[in-house]
């Protein structure tokens, strides 16, 4: 009989993500693939150090012992090449870890397994991969370096998120960013006090949480529970009541709250130890990352990020987004081709380049940003023209190996993206040639 993955919580995780394999990762970018994978092979007994997101699957497996019944699978999800993917599973057996389903698809976008996984949460150090997951209505992180020192708490897994974004919707975080004004905000959640706010990304997440801690049959040796959660908000003040009487009327409640209103975060989420930290903004997820493992949910008004890219496998293949979703994840109609904004031109560039320069938490190289401000202000038949021979590369569904581009020099670059702007004069002519 087919193991059922329908009523455990799935985690899919890139081994990168699971693992430290920042010079792995270098080699690459350096010597490229083939190096990478002869060195792979040539350590593959050699296990990885612990990466970012070690202690919090080390700490939902756990919870599978405390359980009479199995809560929690694992899958690893890379895009390894299955050659050098025999390294991840020996670090894996080497850490002793209850996890034994893996697949290493190269460079096929992931977000194609995460339905047939049944995949509820998903891990990564891709941003392509990140977005399109949450595109997909899967709650997605994109994972930070190592902090100094990884949570070593073994007796009860720990989790803080943000607020706006990542729990919530990011309905009352649109409204501040309209209107620029902290009053109209204030104002704002005030008279909707009453009214829950929607589901963000990670809801499901938190309730399967609040679950797991209602259930008495699941706890530690001195009846405390495996799991405690924090919220860690920058709300503050006449902002603070909705959020209580949203998680009152979800049946929801986290262990610890704290509304900062613009205090750093890090500090707090010090104290607090988590084995993560789920945040929407880079702004408080990078200074945070230093000193806990953090990930970044990519979404949300404030998360200097273009939307996510389309998935790049047939519409049969990826569950469609809910419409909750459609306003933050839909890609701009480029048709016609006169009507193209410079709203749009510049989103849809910036989330192309954004993939040569991945893992750069969504900073565009300024040669980039330069192109972007070179051309943005031509007709709009002559950016959407331009657009067109871009998309062409577009590498937002490739995997995390950092693509050619990335390695040129700066004037061979420039060379190429003037050749863009000259071939896109005539849309007639055939595959742009960057050779």
């Amino acid at each position: 009989m087919p193991f059922d993955l329908d009523n455990v919580l799935v985690v899919a995780i890139s081994s990168s993500a699971l693992f430290d394999a920042r010079e792995e990762d270098r080699i690459f970018r350096e010597q490229g693939q083939r190096a990478f994978i002869d060195y792979q092979i040539a350590n593959e007994d050699r296990p990885f150090k612990k990466g970012t997101a070690f202690p919090l699957i080390e700490g939902l497996l756990r919870l599978n012992t405390l359980s009479k019944k199995q809560l929690v699978e694992v899958v690893v999800l890379s895009h390894n090449n299955p050659e050098a993917g025999l390294r991840a599973m020996n670090s894996v057996e080497h850490y002793g870890l209850e996890l034994s389903r893996a697949a290493f698809v190269g460079s096929t976008p992931v977000a194609r397994y995460l339905p047939p996984y049944r995949v509820k949460l998903f891990l990564s150090r891709n941003e392509a991969d990140v977005r399109q997951a949450l595109a997909g209505r899967v709650a997605a992180g994109l994972i930070y370096d190592p902090p100094t020192q990884l949570c070593a708490e073994s007796n009860q897994l720990r989790i803080a998120f943000d607020g706006d974004a990542v729990i919530f919707s990011d309905e009352s975080e649109r409204v501040y960013q309209q209107t620029k004004n902290l009053q109209a905000f204030f104002e704002h959640e005030q008279a909707n006090a009453q009214k829950p706010m929607a589901d963000g990304p990670f809801a499901a997440f938190l309730r399967w949480i609040a679950q797991v801690q209602a259930d008495a049959s699941i706890r530690n040796s001195d009846d405390s529970s495996p799991i405690r959660t924090a919220l860690v908000t920058a709300r503050n003040g006449p902002a603070v009541k909705r959020v209580i009487l949203t998680l009152r009327a979800w049946g929801v409640a986290i262990d610890e709250e704290f509304f900062l209103g613009g205090i750093n975060k890090a500090e707090i989420l010090q104290a607090f130890n988590p084995h993560i930290f789920f945040d929407d903004q880079d702004v408080h997820a990078a200074p945070a990352s230093r000193l806990v493992s953090t990930a970044r949910v990519m979404c949300g008004p404030t998360a200097d990020i273009a939307p996510p890219a389309p998935v790049v496998v047939p519409a049969a293949e990826v569950t469609p987004p809910s419409a909750h979703y459609e306003e933050v994840t839909k890609v701009p109609d480029l048709a016609p081709v006169g009507a193209l904004t410079k709203k749009v031109f510049e989103t849809r560039l910036r989330e192309i380049f954004l993939g040569y320069t991945p893992l750069n938490n969504g900073v565009l190289d300024p040669r980039y940003r330069k192109f972007i401000a070179d051309n943005r202000d031509r007709p709009g038949t002559a950016r959407a023209a331009i657009l067109r021979e871009l998309e062409r590369y577009d590498l937002s569904g490739m995997t995390s190996h950092k693509p050619m581009l990335n390695r040129e020099r700066e004037d061979m670059v420039a060379a190429k993206l003037a050749r863009v702007v000259a071939k896109a004069a005539d849309s007639a002519q055939g595959k742009l040639d960057l050779k």
